[in-house]
Protein backbone atom coordinates (compact mmCIF):
# COMPACT_ATOMS: atom_id res chain seq x y z
CA UNK A 1 0.00 0.00 0.00
CA UNK A 2 2.90 2.65 0.80
CA UNK A 3 4.87 1.33 -2.04
CA UNK A 4 1.59 2.35 -4.43
CA UNK A 5 1.24 5.66 -3.00
CA UNK A 6 4.89 6.66 -3.28
CA UNK A 7 5.01 5.61 -6.93
CA UNK A 8 2.21 7.80 -7.82
CA UNK A 9 3.62 11.18 -6.26
CA UNK A 10 5.57 12.06 -8.88
CA UNK A 11 3.01 11.50 -11.53
CA UNK A 12 0.65 13.77 -10.01
CA UNK A 13 3.62 16.65 -9.44
CA UNK A 14 4.16 16.82 -12.69
CA UNK A 15 0.27 17.39 -13.70
CA UNK A 16 0.58 20.25 -11.28
CA UNK A 17 3.29 22.01 -12.80
CA UNK A 18 2.10 21.58 -16.04
CA UNK A 19 -1.25 23.27 -15.02
CA UNK A 20 0.36 26.03 -12.90
CA UNK A 21 2.23 26.73 -16.16
CA UNK A 22 -0.82 26.93 -18.15
CA UNK A 23 -2.37 29.19 -15.89
CA UNK A 24 0.77 31.32 -15.46
CA UNK A 25 1.22 31.98 -19.44
CA UNK A 26 -2.77 33.27 -19.84
CA UNK A 27 -2.40 36.00 -17.25
CA UNK A 28 0.30 37.09 -19.21
CA UNK A 29 -1.24 36.86 -22.57
CA UNK A 30 -4.69 38.82 -20.73
CA UNK A 31 -2.43 41.64 -19.34
CA UNK A 32 -0.78 42.55 -22.35
CA UNK A 33 -3.75 42.63 -24.16
CA UNK A 34 -5.43 44.75 -21.83
CA UNK A 35 -2.08 47.18 -21.82
CA UNK A 36 -2.36 47.73 -25.22
CA UNK A 37 -5.79 48.65 -25.18
CA UNK A 38 -5.31 51.13 -22.51
CA UNK A 39 -2.51 52.88 -24.62
CA UNK A 40 -4.61 53.05 -28.06
CA UNK A 41 -8.66 54.28 -27.41
CA UNK A 42 -10.90 52.40 -30.26
CA UNK A 43 -12.07 55.07 -33.12
CA UNK A 44 -15.74 56.29 -32.20
CA UNK A 45 -15.62 55.65 -28.36
CA UNK A 46 -17.36 59.07 -26.64
CA UNK A 47 -15.22 59.36 -23.82
CA UNK A 48 -12.13 58.61 -25.79
CA UNK A 49 -9.20 61.70 -25.15
CA UNK A 50 -8.09 64.22 -28.32
CA UNK A 51 -4.61 63.90 -28.77
CA UNK A 52 -3.19 66.85 -27.13
CA UNK A 53 -2.65 69.14 -29.61
CA UNK A 54 -5.98 68.81 -30.60
CA UNK A 55 -7.18 72.71 -28.82
CA UNK A 56 -3.82 74.21 -30.74
CA UNK A 57 -5.32 73.36 -34.07
CA UNK A 58 -8.74 74.44 -33.28
CA UNK A 59 -7.80 77.69 -32.30
CA UNK A 60 -5.41 78.11 -35.33
CA UNK A 61 -8.20 77.38 -37.44
CA UNK A 62 -10.87 79.89 -35.39
CA UNK A 63 -7.90 82.39 -35.85
CA UNK A 64 -7.22 81.69 -39.91
CA UNK A 65 -11.57 82.14 -40.43
CA UNK A 66 -11.52 85.45 -38.87
CA UNK A 67 -8.34 86.76 -40.64
CA UNK A 68 -10.40 86.12 -43.75
CA UNK A 69 -13.40 87.97 -43.00
CA UNK A 70 -12.96 91.85 -44.25
CA UNK A 71 -13.50 94.26 -40.85
CA UNK A 72 -16.78 95.72 -40.51
CA UNK A 73 -17.03 99.68 -42.52
CA UNK A 74 -17.34 102.31 -40.06
CA UNK A 75 -20.88 104.12 -39.86
CA UNK A 76 -20.91 106.61 -42.48
CA UNK A 77 -21.25 110.33 -40.78
CA UNK A 78 -23.49 112.62 -42.69
CA UNK A 79 -22.13 115.66 -44.46
CA UNK A 80 -22.05 119.23 -42.84
CA UNK A 81 -25.22 120.42 -45.20
CA UNK A 82 -27.19 117.02 -44.39
CA UNK A 83 -26.54 117.42 -40.73
CA UNK A 84 -27.75 121.10 -41.00
CA UNK A 85 -30.82 120.13 -42.83
CA UNK A 86 -31.74 117.22 -40.48
CA UNK A 87 -31.08 119.75 -37.39
CA UNK A 88 -33.36 122.20 -39.18
CA UNK A 89 -36.11 119.15 -39.83
CA UNK A 90 -36.15 118.26 -36.50
CA UNK A 91 -36.24 121.93 -34.80
CA UNK A 92 -39.30 122.53 -37.03
CA UNK A 93 -40.68 119.28 -35.85
CA UNK A 94 -40.52 120.15 -32.34
CA UNK A 95 -41.60 123.66 -32.74
CA UNK A 96 -44.71 122.40 -34.48
CA UNK A 97 -45.24 119.78 -31.77
CA UNK A 98 -45.23 122.66 -28.69
CA UNK A 99 -47.57 124.09 -31.25
CA UNK A 100 -49.74 121.15 -31.23
CA UNK A 101 -49.74 120.78 -27.79
CA UNK A 102 -50.84 123.92 -26.85
CA UNK A 103 -53.93 123.84 -29.57
CA UNK A 104 -54.50 120.93 -28.06
CA UNK A 105 -55.03 122.07 -24.99
CA UNK A 106 -57.22 125.08 -26.16
CA UNK A 107 -59.53 122.57 -27.81
CA UNK A 108 -59.98 120.48 -24.47
CA UNK A 109 -60.53 123.32 -22.63
CA UNK A 110 -63.57 124.42 -25.26
CA UNK A 111 -64.83 121.39 -25.42
CA UNK A 112 -65.01 121.42 -21.47
CA UNK A 113 -66.91 124.47 -21.63
CA UNK A 114 -69.43 123.05 -24.24
CA UNK A 115 -69.64 120.52 -22.07
CA UNK A 116 -71.00 122.63 -19.28
CA UNK A 117 -73.05 124.58 -21.52
CA UNK A 118 -75.26 121.22 -22.68
CA UNK A 119 -75.48 120.27 -18.73
CA UNK A 120 -76.82 124.10 -17.78
CA UNK A 121 -79.00 123.78 -20.59
CA UNK A 122 -80.87 120.19 -20.16
CA UNK A 123 -81.31 121.33 -16.48
CA UNK A 124 -82.29 124.82 -17.58
CA UNK A 125 -85.00 122.54 -20.01
CA UNK A 126 -85.97 120.31 -17.28
CA UNK A 127 -86.90 123.14 -14.38
CA UNK A 128 -89.15 124.66 -17.78
CA UNK A 129 -90.62 121.96 -18.36
CA UNK A 130 -92.26 121.10 -14.70
CA UNK A 131 -93.32 124.19 -15.01
CA UNK A 132 -95.14 124.34 -18.22
CA UNK A 133 -97.29 121.27 -16.96
CA UNK A 134 -98.19 122.43 -13.77
CA UNK A 135 -99.34 126.05 -15.47
CA UNK A 136 -100.58 123.87 -18.44
CA UNK A 137 -103.07 121.63 -16.23
CA UNK A 138 -103.77 124.97 -14.41
CA UNK A 139 -105.20 126.75 -17.58
CA UNK A 140 -107.68 123.07 -18.46
CA UNK A 141 -109.94 124.41 -16.00
CA UNK A 142 -112.27 127.32 -16.73
CA UNK A 143 -111.25 130.74 -16.84
CA UNK A 144 -113.79 132.86 -14.30
CA UNK A 145 -116.57 134.96 -15.82
CA UNK A 146 -114.81 138.62 -15.63
CA UNK A 147 -116.15 141.36 -17.49
CA UNK A 148 -113.52 142.64 -20.37
CA UNK A 149 -114.07 146.27 -19.03
CA UNK A 150 -111.01 148.76 -19.66
CA UNK A 151 -109.53 148.15 -16.20
CA UNK A 152 -109.96 144.35 -16.58
CA UNK A 153 -107.94 144.79 -20.37
CA UNK A 154 -105.43 146.95 -18.55
CA UNK A 155 -104.95 144.96 -15.77
CA UNK A 156 -104.56 141.79 -17.93
CA UNK A 157 -101.93 143.86 -20.55
CA UNK A 158 -99.99 144.68 -17.18
CA UNK A 159 -100.09 140.86 -16.18
CA UNK A 160 -98.48 139.80 -19.84
CA UNK A 161 -96.07 142.61 -19.66
CA UNK A 162 -94.43 141.99 -16.55
CA UNK A 163 -94.63 137.76 -16.88
CA UNK A 164 -93.19 138.21 -20.37
CA UNK A 165 -90.25 140.75 -18.95
CA UNK A 166 -89.73 138.35 -15.74
CA UNK A 167 -89.34 135.49 -18.31
CA UNK A 168 -86.75 137.31 -20.31
CA UNK A 169 -84.63 138.10 -17.08
CA UNK A 170 -84.79 134.34 -16.52
CA UNK A 171 -83.15 133.51 -19.35
CA UNK A 172 -86.58 131.57 -20.75
CA UNK A 173 -87.42 134.32 -23.41
CA UNK A 174 -85.08 135.48 -26.30
CA UNK A 175 -85.65 139.53 -27.31
CA UNK A 176 -87.17 139.14 -30.36
CA UNK A 177 -89.74 136.94 -28.35
CA UNK A 178 -90.63 139.63 -25.26
CA UNK A 179 -90.77 142.13 -28.45
CA UNK A 180 -93.33 139.60 -29.68
CA UNK A 181 -94.88 139.81 -26.48
CA UNK A 182 -94.60 143.20 -25.53
CA UNK A 183 -96.59 143.74 -29.05
CA UNK A 184 -98.63 141.12 -28.93
CA UNK A 185 -98.26 139.20 -31.61
CA UNK A 186 -97.26 135.47 -32.43
CA UNK A 187 -99.88 134.02 -30.06
CA UNK A 188 -99.57 136.51 -27.26
CA UNK A 189 -102.70 138.15 -26.30
CA UNK A 190 -103.45 140.66 -23.84
CA UNK A 191 -107.34 140.04 -23.40
CA UNK A 192 -106.67 136.50 -22.48
CA UNK A 193 -107.25 135.24 -18.73
CA UNK A 194 -103.73 135.89 -16.72
CA UNK A 195 -104.34 131.78 -16.23
CA UNK A 196 -104.12 131.34 -19.80
CA UNK A 197 -101.32 134.35 -20.61
CA UNK A 198 -98.89 131.95 -17.89
CA UNK A 199 -99.72 128.95 -19.90
CA UNK A 200 -98.58 130.59 -22.94
CA UNK A 201 -94.89 131.88 -22.10
CA UNK A 202 -94.22 128.34 -20.18
CA UNK A 203 -94.89 126.83 -23.57
CA UNK A 204 -92.58 129.21 -25.16
CA UNK A 205 -90.01 128.95 -22.68
CA UNK A 206 -90.05 125.09 -22.36
CA UNK A 207 -90.12 124.88 -26.52
CA UNK A 208 -87.23 127.92 -26.65
CA UNK A 209 -85.26 125.88 -23.96
CA UNK A 210 -85.08 123.02 -25.49
CA UNK A 211 -83.96 124.59 -28.90
CA UNK A 212 -80.91 125.93 -26.84
CA UNK A 213 -79.92 122.45 -25.39
CA UNK A 214 -80.11 120.87 -28.91
CA UNK A 215 -78.12 123.71 -30.02
CA UNK A 216 -75.74 123.36 -27.58
CA UNK A 217 -75.61 119.39 -27.82
CA UNK A 218 -74.42 120.05 -31.08
CA UNK A 219 -71.72 122.37 -30.40
CA UNK A 220 -70.54 120.28 -27.54
CA UNK A 221 -69.90 117.22 -30.35
CA UNK A 222 -68.35 119.54 -32.83
CA UNK A 223 -66.01 120.99 -30.30
CA UNK A 224 -65.18 117.13 -28.90
CA UNK A 225 -64.43 116.37 -33.00
CA UNK A 226 -62.47 119.16 -32.66
CA UNK A 227 -60.68 118.26 -29.43
CA UNK A 228 -59.91 114.95 -30.54
CA UNK A 229 -58.02 115.53 -33.77
CA UNK A 230 -56.06 118.37 -31.82
CA UNK A 231 -55.14 115.05 -30.17
CA UNK A 232 -54.53 113.18 -32.22
CA UNK A 233 -52.09 115.99 -34.08
CA UNK A 234 -50.50 116.43 -30.63
CA UNK A 235 -49.59 112.80 -30.22
CA UNK A 236 -48.61 112.07 -34.19
CA UNK A 237 -45.97 115.37 -34.27
CA UNK A 238 -44.52 114.23 -30.33
CA UNK A 239 -43.60 111.08 -31.89
CA UNK A 240 -42.09 112.60 -34.90
CA UNK A 241 -39.96 115.04 -32.94
CA UNK A 242 -39.20 112.37 -30.24
CA UNK A 243 -38.00 110.16 -33.47
CA UNK A 244 -35.76 113.39 -35.37
CA UNK A 245 -34.13 114.14 -31.79
CA UNK A 246 -33.07 110.26 -31.34
CA UNK A 247 -32.11 110.31 -35.09
CA UNK A 248 -29.50 113.08 -34.44
CA UNK A 249 -28.43 111.97 -31.25
CA UNK A 250 -27.66 108.40 -32.67
CA UNK A 251 -25.41 109.81 -35.79
CA UNK A 252 -23.82 112.87 -33.84
CA UNK A 253 -23.72 112.73 -30.46
CA UNK A 254 -24.24 108.79 -29.01
CA UNK A 255 -23.25 109.52 -25.75
CA UNK A 256 -24.88 112.54 -25.20
CA UNK A 257 -28.42 113.56 -24.73
CA UNK A 258 -29.96 116.00 -26.79
CA UNK A 259 -32.91 118.22 -26.26
CA UNK A 260 -34.47 119.60 -29.34
CA UNK A 261 -37.90 120.72 -27.53
CA UNK A 262 -37.29 124.31 -26.57
CA UNK A 263 -40.43 125.64 -24.23
CA UNK A 264 -44.39 125.83 -25.36
CA UNK A 265 -45.11 129.44 -27.16
CA UNK A 266 -47.93 130.50 -25.36
CA UNK A 267 -50.31 131.62 -27.66
CA UNK A 268 -52.94 134.02 -27.37
CA UNK A 269 -56.91 132.73 -26.41
CA UNK A 270 -59.31 133.75 -28.21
Amino acid sequence: MEDALMSGIPEALTIWLALLGASLTAFGVLAAIAGRARRRPRAGRPDAAPPAHAPRIAITRLALALAKEPPAAPTPRPSPSEAEDELRFAEEIATAAARAAVTADRRHAAWLSAHRAVDAAWLAYEAADRTARRAIRAAAFPAPATPLTPAEYADRERHLHRAAQAAHARGELSTDQLIDAMSHRNGFDPTLHPFEQDATLRRVARDRLLRVYLTASDLERTAWREADLAMAAKQSLAREAMMAARQIQHSYHPAQTITLFAPEPQLAMR
